[in-house]
């Protein structure tokens, strides 16, 4: 993903780091999930 921005971390990087906050929180939310079943 940081290859196809090229170094062009006005752009790239807000959405990265959009993509890794999204990530932890899904893992998270994931994880509270099963762990109540």
């Amino acid at each position: 993903m940081i290859a196809w921005f090229n170094g062009n971390w006005g752009t790239g990087g807000p959405l990265l780091a959009a993509a890794v906050i999204l990530s932890v929180y899904g893992g998270y939310k994931y994880r509270v999930y099963t762990r109540k079943d």
